[in-house]
């Protein structure tokens, strides 16, 4: 048998893999899961502009496009953010149509292709018992579980970039194959495109080869420099559009350290690496600035890096690094690198920074237990106990979660709701959006109502007017928010002037599955004009 699997490592691995993927869709909640998330739909609708280029207003505001083919191609969501994952929906968009089942499967499928290929480089940096273990770690690690299906930043391409761009530098170096080479160099650009911070993952790389693997290094600066040139141009044609828009990235940095301070970072890291986030999210309806008010079940993938870590660091104190020099050491320094990055990095506090780590962190806690298995004795049934609880905390903690989402139908901001409320719409409706939360995912959702979205002027005309007015009709539905889930201030307030307006106003309590209020939309029976002032919203007739 040991030596069947040795002459078909390939075909173990492939086989690994599919047991994984096969259980994730079967495990999926996206066709049951939340309603739209904001990030999901500000990628999502950028892609539909381009296969519906005639709509009015499809493209989000803020968003770089040019043309390509007469049609609105995108190239930036943020400064910092490249329009790949916008990109790679273009053609399941326009084959399968503009649902959500489309955007979201489409994103377990972006996972999966990673998956596969983070294997196939640990395979190669490793053996296949680490390869197959990594697979599993990260298959029950309930961060990435739950963001392989939705996503709050787009994680999922970038680590296709990082784990397509890894298995074929590995083989190119090992086989010296110059295309795999050049081929994983040009997605390791895409990868900086997709997101300016995935330099920070090429550098903290380039650290551990650099500290654990110099000779390797000095073989390819010797023997395979012109390769080694070209592999460079590559990656810069790959992340041309972000080294020419890196003005804007720079320019745009003083608006994230107003986002979070070093406790968020840390906390986000913490319940990043415990699996938690994704419960807290949903269990506080998308409130970030609330999840650490309320409990979740917690996986032990955190730990065990730390442990990872302090035996890697035992084992170079006592023995010098070349004890390390198996990979481990690099892809310690990796983690270690880049964790240290994302705590330093302004506005890293959501999971998607936080999941940069993935898979190193994976790949160094997959290795050690390999590793202790190796030395044989007590080590092995340690190591056995230990990666069999991992594995089950994270398993637990997917079917919580899980259980808490197919519960709800998503809370607050992410309420399955907002899809219900899409479908009861009439072309001639003109939605009114007076919080966050509602208007690119009604944008996506919708084909022809209008939809608009005041509030972000709001602000503004009561600060340099004194006032702001909306001229209405018994068409226009107005969508804000209650506390807790009030943004901006101005639900509660609009709230209590339609109750004063009696039978002229027609409210609607959206609520979750549970029954829980997650919004509110109001018809006003006759034309009007909504006016809000310092003393709060009035009606004119």
């Amino acid at each position: 048998m040991d030596r069947w699997v040795r002459e078909n490592e390939l075909a173990v691995l492939v086989l690994g893999w599919l047991v994984i993927a096969v259980a994730w869709v079967g495990l999926a909640v996206a066709a049951n899961g939340p309603g739209m998330l904001y990030d999901e739909a500000w990628l999502a609708q950028q892609g539909r502009a381009f296969v519906e280029p005639l709509r009015e207003g499809l493209m989000p505001p803020g968003t770089q496009k040019t043309w390509l083919l007469g049609r609105p191609f995108p190239l930036f969501a943020l400064p910092y953010l490249g329009s790949l994952k916008s990109q790679l929906l273009i053609p399941s968009l326009a084959l399968f149509g503009n649902e959500l089942a489309t955007v979201r499967l489409t994103t377990l499928g972006t996972a999966l292709a990673a998956l596969l290929a983070t294997m196939l480089a640990a395979r190669r940096i490793f053996d296949l018992r680490v390869a197959l273990l990594c697979g599993a770690l990260v298959a029950t690690d309930p961060t990435i579980f739950f963001h392989a299906q939705w996503e709050w930043g787009p994680f999922t391409t970038g680590w296709l970039c990082r784990a397509l761009g890894a298995v074929l530098l590995l083989r190119g170096y090992a086989l010296e194959r110059r295309g795999a080479t050049l081929a994983g160099s040009f997605a390791l650009g895409l990868g900086v495109y997709n997101r300016a911070d995935f330099v920070l993952i090429g550098a903290a790389t380039l650290l551990g080869l650099a500290l654990f693997h110099r000779a390797a290094l000095r073989d390819v600066w010797n023997r395979r420099r012109g390769e080694l040139a070209a592999a460079t141009a590559l990656l810069c044609v790959g992340a041309l559009p972000m080294l020419l828009n890196a003005g804007r990235v720079f320019g745009g940095m003083g608006q994230l350290t107003t986002r979070g301070d070093f406790t968020e970072r840390v906390n986000t890291l913490l319940s990043t690496l415990d699996g938690s986030y994704p419960h807290r999210l949903m269990s506080v309806g998308g409130r970030y600035e609330a999840l650490a008010t309320v409990d979740a079940p917690v996986a032990l993938l955190g730990i065990a890096a730390v442990a990872a870590l302090v035996a890697c660091g035992v084992e170079a104190a006592r023995r010098g690094r070349a004890a390390l020099s198996d990979g481990r050491g690099a892809v310690a320094v990796a983690t270690a690198a880049i964790a240290a990055a994302m705590l330093a990095l302004p506005g890293a506090t959501r999971a998607h920074h936080m999941l940069n780590l993935a898979p190193f962190v994976h790949l160094l806690v997959a290795a050690q237990l390999v590793r202790e298995a190796d030395r044989g004795g007590a080590r092995r049934g340690i190591a056995a106990v230990a990666g069999i609880a991992v594995l089950a905390s994270g398993a637990a903690s997917i079917a919580s979660t899980r259980s808490l989402i197919e519960r709800t139908g998503g809370r607050g901001w992410w309420s399955a709701a907002i899809v219900e409320l899409a479908s009861d719409l009439d072309a001639d409706d003109v939605v009114v959006s007076l919080d966050w939360g509602f208007h690119l995912q009604l944008m996506f959702s919708t084909t022809h109502p209008r939809v608009i979205e005041p509030f972000w002027r709001i602000g503004l005309d009561l600060e340099m007017l004194g006032q702001w007015s909306h001229l209405g009709s018994p068409s226009t539905l107005y969508l804000v928010h209650d506390r807790p889930y009030d943004r901006f201030g101005y639900g509660p307030r609009f709230l209590q002037a339609m109750a004063a307006l009696g039978d002229d106003a027609l409210t609607r309590i959206h609520r979750d599955r549970e029954g829980e209020p997650a919004f509110y939309s109001v018809r006003i029976a006759r034309p009007h004009r909504l006016h809000l002032d310092r003393r709060g919203f009035s009606v004119e007739f």
